[in-house]
């Protein structure tokens, strides 16, 4: 390539840029048009001061955007941060319903200037539907899949409410600690991993979802990534490959870890997994469950907990087997971070570590 034709492509590439960014400060005017994971054209009228989320891991970006002082709606699966319970405590946010079920009368009745809804929920396109007919803005996020889908969620709630800048903030903030954890573990001999999300039947995490890209990102491989979406393998196809590795979801299945524990270990095919014969079975409940299993700004902060499991060595801790509301306590602070760790109001413990 010649110098003239470098120039001309510099200067087309400037071009570019000018205009993408002029493109961007259009789209922050209201009135805001945007397309939902639903194919729905939604108008946004005006800058939502009244906002219902009706998913656990939405509600937690609105809270990470710094935007909590704008929901009106919850629904009764949403648990975080912590201050949350004393906001619908004092009535200053209200409960709608259950996530699958929540009520089109009690949002109606919120006056809402917008419905924050997960496409992954049946139940949420029919209510999309409902609450258009009665005038109410309703913006389905996608279903949260993989890594990129969280972060084009985050950026969506950042667009509709008014904070884009702090949106890529947080995606950052995420992508730092996710490269922070790669870093630490690079070089380092992958480990099988195995998530167990229910044991009779047997379902895990297969590839293609946020959690077999946590496994990659822990330095290890999801012994199931093969096998698309969330599959129920045999007893035989887990011992066939042999996972290093268990975390075991124990919340939903309202059984005490170490009564799970015992019927692996007594078991003719499980106590033969190298997970289990080994004592490398780890049970995430109440938060860290929820900080693994809802498509929001955790992920980052799971995928330490699982490298913490993977390789303790690479960190210098060694983690209980069993870890529930309390998980923040091994998370590790990174410099540069304060402005995302503060909306957890809950401080990391972990010794300070560098970007």
């Amino acid at each position: 390539m010649s110098r003239r034709q470098a120039a001309l492509l510099a200067l087309a590439l400037a071009a570019i840029s000018v205009a993408l960014g002029v493109f961007k400060l259009a789209r922050r005017e209201y009135p805001l048009t945007a397309v939902d994971a639903l194919n729905r054209t939604v108008v946004v009228p005006a800058k939502p001061s009244r906002v219902v989320s009706v998913a656990p891991s939405i509600t937690e970006i609105v809270f990470a955007l710094g935007a909590q002082d704008r929901l009106v709606g919850v629904t009764s699966f949403c648990d975080y941060p912590p201050q949350l319970k004393k906001l619908v405590e004092s009535g200053k946010i209200a409960v709608v319903g259950g996530w699958w079920d929540p009520s089109l009368e009690k949002i109606v009745s919120l006056s809402p200037d917008l419905v924050l809804l997960d496409s992954g929920v049946g139940y949420h396109a029919e209510l999309a539907k409902r609450l258009e007919e009665q005038g109410i803005p309703a913006y389905a996020l996608k279903k949260g899949v993989t890594l990129n889908e969280v972060y084009e969620n985050i950026r969506a709630v950042g667009e509709l409410l008014g904070c884009r800048e702090k949106a890529e903030e947080l995606i950052k903030s995420m992508e730092r600690r996710l490269s922070w954890v790669r870093e630490k573990v690079a070089g380092r001999e992958k480990a099988g991993v195995m998530y167990v999300l229910w044991l009779n039947p047997l379902s895990t995490a297969g590839g293609g979802t946020f959690l077999s890209e946590i496994a990659e990102v822990a330095g290890g491989y999801n012994v199931f990534s093969d096998m698309q979406g969330w599959p129920n393998p045999s007893l035989e196809e887990v011992l066939a490959r042999k996972p290093d590795i268990i975390v075991i979801t124990a919340g939903m299945m309202k059984e005490k870890p170490e009564d799970i524990l015992e019927k692996l270990k007594g078991d003719p095919v499980w106590k033969l997994v190298p997970a289990v014969a080994e004592g490398r079975v780890y049970f995430i409940s109440g938060q860290a469950e929820n900080a693994f299993l809802r498509p929001g700004p955790r992920l980052a902060e799971a995928a330490e907990l699982l490298a913490k499991m993977v390789h303790p060595e690479a960190f210098g801790v060694k983690l209980p087997l069993v870890i529930g509301d309390d998980y923040s306590r091994y998370i590790t602070q990174l410099g540069g971070e304060l402005s995302y760790r503060l909306w957890l109001h809950v401080p990391a413990v972990m010794a300070t570590a560098g970007t």
